[in-house]
C-alpha cells in the first residue's frame, strides 16, 4: 500500500526507493516483482539521463541495504526454500487424489509423495527436468486450488468493481504498476499455491486502485460512483458475514 501511495503521489525518489525495497524483501517471492517495478520506475521516467541515473542509484541502494545481512551473516549450508516448498505444495495437492484410506499426511510426509515422482532432485531446475510432465500437473492443480482460494476467501467480491476502476484510471504510469504487481501470484503458482492467507497482500492493490479512480473525479455529479459506493457497502456487509466463521474456528487465548 505504502508503494503505491508513493508512486501514486510522486513522492521523492529515496522514499519510493526505500518503501520498495521493504516491499521486495518483504517475502522471497515478492522480490521478483520488487525488481520488475524497479526497473519500470526508471525506464518510464521521461527525465535525463543523470536523473535517471540518480534514481537507479537510490533504488540500487535500498536493495543492497536490505541484502547486505544476507552476504554477511553466512549460516552453512543454503536452506532452499523454493525446492521445499514446492515439494510441500506437490504433496499437499496430490494427497487430495489417493485412492489409500491411510495416505501419509503431506506437510510432514512431503517425500514420501515426491520422491517417487522426482526422486532427489538436488535443486529445482532439476525437479523440474526429472519430470516436467509431473510438474505440469503440479502447475494446474496449483492454478485450480489458487482459484478455489480466491473465491473463498472473498477476494473476487472486489475483483469486478477494481476492473472497473482500473480501466478508467487516467494515470497510466500507476496503472502499469498495479500490472506488475499483480505479477506476484505467479512465483506463487508455480513453486505452491495461493493460500487465502496470501491473498490479504491483494486486497491493499485493489482497493487502491477503486480509491485512485475515486479521488480523481467529483462522487457527487455522477451515477456511476453512487453505483460503485453501494456495491462496497455490500462488500463489506457479505465480508462482515463472511468473517464469523473464521472467528469461531480461531483459537483465542484466555488472557
Amino acid at each position: 500500500m505504502l508503494t503505491l501511495w508513493s508512486i501514486n503521489r510522486n513522492l521523492p525518489s529515496p522514499i519510493t526507493a526505500l518503501l520498495l525495497a521493504c516491499f521486495a524483501f518483504s517475502k522471497p517471492d515478492l522480490i521478483l516483482t520488487g525488481g520488475l517495478l524497479a526497473i519500470f520506475l526508471i525506464v518510464w521516467q521521461r527525465e535525463s539521463w543523470p536523473r535517471k541515473g540518480l534514481r537507479a542509484a537510490f533504488l540500487a541502494a535500498a536493495f543492497a541495504a536490505l541484502l547486505i545481512p544476507a552476504l554477511i551473516f553466512d549460516e552453512g549450508e543454503p536452506y532452499n526454500r523454493s525446492l521445499v516448498s514446492l515439494i510441500q505444495h506437490y504433496a499437499v495437492l496430490v494427497s487430495r487424489h489417493q485412492m489409500i484410506p491411510d495416505a501419509p499426511e503431506p506437510w510432514s510426509n512431503s517425500y514420501a509423495y515426491s520422491v517417487p515422482v522426482f526422486d532427489h532432485p538436488p535443486s529445482l531446475r532439476a525437479l523440474i527436468t526429472n519430470n516436467p510432465r509431473a510438474y505440469y500437473d503440479f502447475v494446474f492443480l496449483s492454478l485450480g486450488q489458487s482459484l478455489y482460494n480466491v473465491v473463498i476467501s472473498g477476494l473476487v467480491l472486489i475483483v469486478p468493481g477494481w476492473w472497473y476502476c482500473w480501466r478508467r484510471l487516467r494515470d497510466r504510469r500507476f496503472k502499469i504498476a498495479t500490472v506488475i504487481l499483480l505479477l506476484g501470484l505467479l512465483p506463487i503458482l508455480f513453486l505452491s499455491f495461493t493460500h487465502v492467507r496470501y491473498l490479504a497482500r491483494f486486497y491493499p492493490l485493489l482497493l487502491f486502485g477503486i480509491y485512485s479512480y475515486s479521488a480523481q473525479s467529483d462522487p457527487s455529479s455522477n451515477w456511476q460512483h453512487r453505483l460503485l459506493t453501494f456495491y462496497l457497502i455490500v462488500v463489506l456487509i457479505l465480508q462482515i458475514i463472511l468473517l464469523e466463521p473464521v472467528f469461531q474456528a480461531g483459537h483465542w487465548h484466555p488472557d
